[in-house]
C-alpha cells in the first residue's frame, strides 16, 4: 500500500506490526477512548520506568505480592498543623507504621531512660502538682484518648480535670 497523506474510515485496521518513523517530538498515536488495551506492554511512563528497587532514581515505584513498597527515601514539605498529635510515623524493622502517642511513649521508654506513671484517675493542677519520683521529671500527660500535654501547660480548667485516665511521662533529668 503506497499511500502518502491521511488514511481515514470507519473500518479496523488490522496487521503484523505498527511501524512509526515520525520525528521525536511528535506522538506517534493518539488515542481518544480510555478504555484500557489488554495486553498492551508499555515500556515507561512520561519518561519512567517502573522498578520494585528501592533506591532506583527516577522511577515509578510498585508494591511488591505482599503489598509493601520499598522505597530510599521519602522527604516531605507539606507544611506544619497546630492540630492535636494523633499519629506518629516511626519504625522499628524498617517498615513506617503509625503509632498512637500513648504506644509510642511506651515504644520509647527504654530508649529515653523513661517511664510512664499511671495516676489513673482524674487529675487536677498543673504538671508541678505531679511526682515522677527522684532523678525523674515530667516531660508530659498521656491521657485515655491519647491526647499528649507537655510538660508546663495547664490540663485543668477551674479545677475540673480534663484527663481521666492519665499517665505522666517521667523521664531522667539530664538523660543521656
Amino acid at each position: 500500500l503506497g499511500v502518502t497523506g491521511a488514511i481515514t474510515g470507519s473500518s479496523t485496521v488490522q496487521g503484523t506490526r505498527l511501524i512509526s518513523t515520525v520525528a521525536i517530538g511528535t506522538a506517534p498515536l493518539t488515542v481518544t477512548s480510555t478504555t484500557k488495551v489488554t495486553n498492551l506492554n508499555a515500556d515507561m511512563t512520561d519518561g519512567y520506568h517502573v522498578s520494585t528497587t528501592a533506591n532506583a532514581a527516577n522511577t515509578i515505584p510498585v508494591r511488591n505480592a505482599s503489598g509493601y513498597l520499598y522505597l530510599g527515601w521519602i522527604n516531605t514539605i507539606s507544611g506544619s498543623t497546630t492540630s492535636a498529635i494523633s499519629r506518629i510515623y516511626a519504625s522499628n524493622d524498617a517498615f513506617i507504621r503509625y503509632y498512637t502517642p500513648a504506644n509510642f511513649v511506651t515504644a520509647m521508654e527504654p530508649y529515653m531512660g523513661c517511664k510512664k506513671v499511671s495516676y489513673g484517675a482524674a487529675l487536677t493542677g498543673t504538671a508541678s502538682d505531679l511526682s515522677c519520683g527522684a532523678g525523674f521529671c515530667i516531660m508530659g500527660i498521656v491521657n485515655d484518648t491519647n491526647n499528649y500535654v507537655m510538660a508546663g501547660a495547664s490540663y485543668s480548667t477551674d479545677g475540673v480535670s480534663q484527663f481521666t485516665d492519665a499517665s505522666i511521662l517521667c523521664c531522667k533529668c539530664n538523660y543521656p
